[in-house]
Parts: structure tokens; C-alpha cells; sequence
């Protein structure tokens, strides 16, 4: 499920509810920082996937306030980084997956190829899908495995 399938009033009042929860947290400390795309990635990364739209709009936005207040906001956002940094991990593993099956097996210097391959994807971390990850080893396999112009391939996001 997808945000898209909230309604647009539902929508608004999440907004309205991050909004305030900035405001009230805004002289604490988090680690990392508390922030929109965070908190409200948070809640939704709770509500959405446990098929809580068999509740009324007034009971989602209820849990949504309920999963912000206090300690439970603490709990939210560890559950949500906790999640992030396995998608994380796992993206992590298909670029090394991508890399090792692009490059010859059989070429020379092999290990620093792939390597070098690694540095230049994590240098360019706004191209994040796959498709556009496989153009960029492509286009340094192209390039003589000479890292490429990150410039050339920003459209690839």
C-alpha cells in the first residue's frame, strides 16, 4: 500500500500532525536528526503496511498521534531507521551483486576494477535505482573503466 492510497483528506491532516510534532520536538536532540521526510516516513512505514485502513480516517490519524507522543515517538523513529538501514543493506548487496556480474570474471586486475566500480556508484548517490545503477557501471566499462561524469548521468535518478 502507498500513500496514494490514503485519501487526500487523510493526507492533510498527517501533514498537519508532522507539522506539529516538528514544532514540539524542535529544541531536542535526535540522532539523526528529526525531520520531515523522516518523521512522516516513520509514520507511514508503521501504519501503512499493517492494513490499518479498516479503520476510520479519525482512528488512523488517533494511532498516527498515539505513535508521536513521548516515548512512543522514540520507539517510532528506531523502528523506522531500523527498517531504512536494512533496505539500506539490502541495496547495498544488489550494486555488489550489479558490479560483479557487469565485470568480466576474466579481466585483468579484476578486484581493483570492482572496487573502483563501488567508490564511483557511492559518489553518485542520487542515481538510485537499478536500472540506472547498471547504466553507470556500463558507462565506465565504456569508458575504459574510467570513472564518468557524475553531470552526464544525473537524468538516470
Amino acid at each position: 500500500m502507498n500513500t496514494e492510497d490514503l485519501s487526500e483528506s487523510l493526507r492533510h491532516r498527517l501533514l498537519i500532525l508532522v507539522r506539529e510534532v516538528l514544532a514540539m520536538n524542535a529544541t531536542k536532540d535526535f540522532e539523526p536528526e528529526l525531520s520531515f521526510n523522516r518523521l512522516s516516513g516513520a509514520i507511514y512505514n508503521d501504519l501503512l503496511p499493517t492494513g490499518k485502513l479498516l479503520m476510520s480516517e479519525d482512528e488512523f490519524v488517533n494511532k498516527a498521534v498515539e505513535l508521536t507522543q513521548g516515548a512512543n515517538l522514540t520507539g517510532l523513529l528506531a523502528r523506522y531507521d531500523e527498517c531504512r538501514a536494512k533496505r539500506a543493506q539490502k541495496a547495498g548487496k544488489q550494486v555488489v551483486s550489479i558490479v560483479n556480474n557487469m565485470i568480466p570474471a576474466n579481466m585483468e586486475n579484476r578486484d581493483q576494477v570492482v572496487a573502483d566500480t563501488l567508490a564511483m556508484l557511492e559518489s553518485i548517490p542520487l542515481v538510485r535505482s537499478i536500472p540506472g545503477k547498471r547504466a553507470l557501471v556500463q558507462a565506465r566499462m565504456d569508458n575504459g573503466n574510467r570513472d564518468v561524469d557524475p553531470l552526464d548521468y544525473m537524468h538516470l535518478q
